[in-house]
């Protein structure tokens, strides 16, 4: 806030009735109020009135996940509609239906674990005979009111990131995208696949691996498979990824012989 006035030189004719004349004058102190905002907010329109009310939400959705969100307001005065007014900090709302009050949210931040954001109703006082006696009842035909500001609480779980940090950095090295720290990547759909076809590989096999050194093995189509060393040296990122798999699928993967590996490798990756 901050205050003014206005001053001038009593020189007019009036001033010497009064005794002033020559005199500098000046009047009342106004006061300017500033109202300041937090980033992210928006003031809701119009003038607030408690019959119109919107209600407090709690969600979960998991950390890069979205969230559907069905916001909840209630009044007998008039017709309204949904107004957001604070953002969220560690998501981001991507859609929003201000008519029926359905919001999609999307949690954006890493290791967040929470956010908010803020809503109320609002509309205009006015419409068929019934609306416009009510609002002329309560003062405000014609004009716009909105509620309370209700708030939606996030809870943000973060993914399962397996029990296994090849490089040691606080990221599980199913979350990691360079769980080796030279860049490579990982996917987890890609993990997931290649676990169910070597559970389904060991269910046909009735849980016991061949253990025959397949390098040179011919696979009808023109290509030679390689022994698993020499795959995993040429193809490290992927090689990564099946080794991953063996863990998702429950299998020890140093436990196994080269021949058991490339075995797995061929039914996995080789074969469809």
């Amino acid at each position: 806030m901050f205050t003014y006035t206005i001053v001038g030189e009593c020189d007019v004719s009036a001033c010497n009735s009064i005794g002033l004349l020559g005199e500098t004058l000046h009047g009342n102190e106004a006061t300017i109020t500033i109202t300041i905002y937090p980033p992210g907010y928006n003031p809701p329109p119009g003038e607030f009135y408690p019959t119109l009310q919107a209600f407090d939400k709690q969600v979960a959705t998991d950390e890069n996940g979205e969230a559907q969100i069905q916001l909840q307001g209630s009044t007998s005065t008039i017709d309204f509609e949904y107004f957001i007014t604070l953002d969220p900090v560690n998501g981001t709302i991507t859609s929003f239906d201000p008519v029926t009050g359905k919001v999609n949210y999307t949690a954006t931040v890493p290791g967040a674990t929470s956010d908010m954001f803020t809503y109320t109703i609002y509309g205009e006082c006015e419409g068929d005979l019934e609306d416009n006696l009510a609002c002329l009842f309560i003062g405000h035909l014609g004009d716009t009111l909105h509620g309370n500001e209700a708030t939606v609480t996030i809870t943000i779980t973060a993914p399962y990131c397996g029990e296994f940090d090849s490089d040691n950095d606080g990221i599980g090295n199913l979350c990691d995208e360079t769980p080796n720290g030279d860049g490579g990547s990982v996917s987890t759909q890609l993990i997931d696949e290649y676990a169910n076809k070597i559970l389904e590989k060991l269910l046909e096999l009735n849980g016991v691996i061949p253990d025959d050194n397949l390098s040179g093995y011919d696979l009808g189509n023109g290509n030679v498979i390689q022994d698993y060393q020499t795959f995993a040296d040429l193809n490290p990122h992927i090689s990564q990824t099946l080794t991953w798999a063996f863990l998702v699928a429950g299998i020890d993967f140093d436990s196994l012989t080269d021949g058991q590996k490339a075995w797995l490798y061929l039914y996995v990756i080789a074969l469809p």
